[in-house]
């Protein structure tokens, strides 16, 4: 019996030290539980903090991108008023101080923005606070660091560090960002890529709605020429290099235009009557002569090159570079035999480059502008010469004739009302870089 009592109550704590240990590790299971929640909560909030200091990153990255965009109208004009003033003061124009000169602006306009924007400025330190919606207790906080805004002219970037803060419920994480802007597409020398050309005239106009067949025709003959089907081109429209190997025969009411070398004659060829033409290339070459050029209008943005004679009545020539006649003769007149050129406007010439003629004989009231040397075999003389470089003539210079007048002598205003844009100073273009970078550090 009193065996019996014993195996009971063996049994009894064993049932009772099986329970304790289940409880013992049930707790142990849910202490775990609880720690790891916690951890896990911990980190929930640590990741959204970072995720909150990342988006600041961001939208520094594009406040200050978009500030060196639109800044970059403010430095062109700045530079070009200093390239302005030191012109009228006669200093040298030097393409390389002043890219050095826009890239010093760009820095302190970046600056200028940056301190527009800022909710707080404190020494060097520029504090920016960025509200996250529907978060009150959330928030992302920017600082920079003004004297970090440098332009590095090894490396042709403006550089810029700053910090970004996010905090998510009392629980802070800070980045680092630097940021580097090439301000250079090009990459060569310092500074943004600038460059100096001459204004372009702007006389002849791109025409619209060619025909296709006036479109980058084969045969210029051919697509001047009317049939029983269809009219002859009145507008064409070159948009590549085309040489065209025939004569060009009374070439009247035509407009052709191209953005592109265009020759005429492969080896020769004439223009042998044009009236009432307008011609428009980057470049021109006739091979042979151009006869009877009347009240019609020429511009190039480059040379101009005619194998042999130039004659020409009532007309303006527009050159952006340099006038080369290479034959026996060059006529510049207000006659002709067109039949109506009593009513002709005066004939002009208006040359940004050198000229070389030939024997040259300029009819009175003509007018001819050059800002390069002019150069002729033989000269007779009874228009209006302009010019800003040296006349030759058989060789020799000659420092003074009648009707010549030189352009440091010659009141501006005159000089704008006889020669228009031929002897405005080269128009100014700033290119920057696009590459903005951004490399974070963790910290």
């Amino acid at each position: 019996m009193q065996s019996m009592k014993n195996e009971g109550g063996y049994a009894l704590l064993t049932v009772m030290l099986t329970i304790v240990l289940f409880m013992i590790l049930f707790m142990a299971f849910m202490g775990q539980a609880f720690s790891t929640m916690k951890q896990n909560r911990v980190i929930e909030k640590s990741s959204q903090s970072v995720a909150l200091a990342e988006a600041g990153i961001s939208y520094y990255h594009a406040e200050v991108k978009n500030l060196y965009e639109i800044k970059q109208e403010t430095v062109y004009d700045d530079v070009k008023a200093k390239i302005d003033a030191d012109r009228a003061a006669g200093r040298p124009i030097d393409a390389e101080y002043y890219k050095t000169y826009a890239a010093d602006l760009m820095e302190m306009e970046i600056i200028k923005g940056l301190e527009e924007t800022a909710d707080i400025k404190s020494g060097d330190n520029l504090y920016k606070s960025i509200p996250v919606n529907g978060k009150p207790n959330d928030s992302i906080e920017i600082t920079i660091d003004k004297q970090s805004i440098k332009y590095n002219s090894n490396t042709n970037e403006i550089l810029l560090k700053f910090t970004s803060k996010g905090a998510e419920e009392g629980k802070i994480s800070t980045l680092t960002g630097n940021m580097a802007i090439n301000i250079s597409n090009q990459g060569l020398g310092t500074g943004p890529d600038i460059t100096f050309l001459p204004p372009k005239f702007n006389i002849v106009t791109e025409p619209s709605n060619v025909r296709p067949e006036c479109l980058n025709p084969s045969s210029l003959s051919a697509a001047l020429a009317s049939t029983s089907t269809k009219a002859g081109c009145t507008q064409i429209l070159l948009q590549e290099d085309k040489a065209f190997g025939v004569n060009v025969n009374n070439l009247e009411n035509t407009l052709i235009y191209s953005n592109h070398k265009l020759t005429i004659g492969a080896t020769s060829g004439n223009i042998n009557k044009a009236e009432n033409v307008k011609i428009f290339a980057d470049s021109l070459e006739v091979k042979s002569n151009v006869n009877n050029f009347i009240q019609s209008k020429l511009e190039t943005n480059n040379d101009a090159i005619f194998g042999n004679n130039l004659t020409i009545h009532y007309s303006n020539l527009y050159i952006g570079g340099n006038l080369s006649v290479l034959g026996q003769q060059f006529t510049l007149e207000n006659s002709g035999n067109s039949g109506n050129s009593s009513t002709g406007e005066n004939s002009t010439i208006f040359v940004r480059g050198t000229v070389r003629f030939p024997k040259a004989t300029t009819a009175a009231g003509t007018i001819m502008c050059v800002q390069g040397d002019m150069h002729a075999e033989t000269l007779t003389h009874s228009g209006e010469l302009y010019i800003k470089g040296k006349l030759f003539v058989n060789g020799l210079e000659i420092p003074s004739l009648t009707n010549v007048f030189k352009t440091a002598n010659t009141d501006p205003a005159k000089l704008k009302q006889k020669c228009g844009a031929t002897f405005d100073p080269p128009e100014l273009f700033i290119g920057w870089g696009e590459n903005v970078s951004n490399n974070v550090i963790y910290n």
